[in-house]
């Protein structure tokens, strides 16, 4: 009797994992890199990967604003896999789009460790007033297709990275005096003061940001004329790495880029 309840256990457990090993492999995750950049600076940006696995094939097209960023090329191309400048289709690359195609010819798969660099592209900013500019993923040019060895198409999550113009928006502000916005100190143990020096009273926010674009924390504030010091905490903070501070209102955004330990 006892056999038999172990047997009948044990094909339970394998009927269980068979049902659910579909939902418990690991989606394929591709992430593009955030900055903050200053206006007509030439500047990088990385595409990266996580639970890149057993990957047969793999293609998907990344976006921009052409008219704000503008295309110079490519750089840090995965050796691992072989890519060269022939997996991309560079044709739209002027209207803000490009399309990428990689397959493993041998179909074993390949692997490469998570955040690993898929490839890199250049690129020269255009904007010159403070905004945020997404670099995206969708599919066009190119139709989204992650596929790994056992010829399974794989869900894949993509985030776009935030493209920050540094500087104060030219959109209502014109008092000549300079908004001032810092962090001491930066880079942050425990905690840190966003100190900052306004030319005006107003009522805005302060947003946190993370590496991805994603918001941490954001709170409604009142500014009064002046200098004046602001702690945040790092309880505020999921975990170490480099954020994004926002302060704005109707009349500015100002983004100062923090590094937490």
């Amino acid at each position: 009797m006892t056999q038999i309840k172990i047997t009948v256990r044990y094909l339970l457990t394998v009927a269980l994992l068979v049902l659910v090993w579909p939902i418990l492999r690991a989606q394929v995750t591709v992430y593009a890199s955030s900055q903050i950049v200053q206006p007509n600076e030439t500047f990088t940006t990385d595409v990266r990967v996580v639970n890149f696995q057993e990957i047969i094939g793999c293609q998907f097209s990344i976006n921009w604003d052409p008219q704000k960023v503008q295309y110079q090329g490519l750089a840090n191309l995965q050796t691992d896999l072989g890519l060269t400048a022939e997996n991309f289709g560079l044709t739209f690359a002027n209207e803000g789009q490009i399309g990428f195609q990689w397959l493993d010819f041998s179909l074993v798969g390949e692997t490469v460790a998570d955040s690993s660099i898929l490839f890199s592209l250049q690129f020269k900013l255009l904007a010159d007033t403070t905004q945020i500019l997404p670099i995206s993923f969708g599919s066009q040019p190119t139709a989204i297709e992650i596929v790994d060895a056992s010829e399974t198409v794989l869900d894949v999550t993509f985030y776009e990275g935030q493209i920050t113009v540094d500087g104060i928006s030219a959109m209502k502000y014109l008092n000549t005096r300079a908004l001032n916005v810092r962090c001491e100190p930066n880079p942050m143990g425990e905690w840190t003061n966003l100190v900052l020096d306004m030319p005006a009273a107003s009522s805005g926010q302060i947003e946190i940001l993370d590496a991805l674009g994603k918001s941490v924390f954001a709170k409604a504030h009142h500014f009064s004329m002046g200098r004046q010091s602001i702690r945040l905490s790092r309880t505020i903070f999921p975990q170490s790495g480099t954020y994004f501070v926002n302060v704005r209102s109707n009349d500015y955004s100002v983004f100062k880029q923090l590094i937490v330990f």
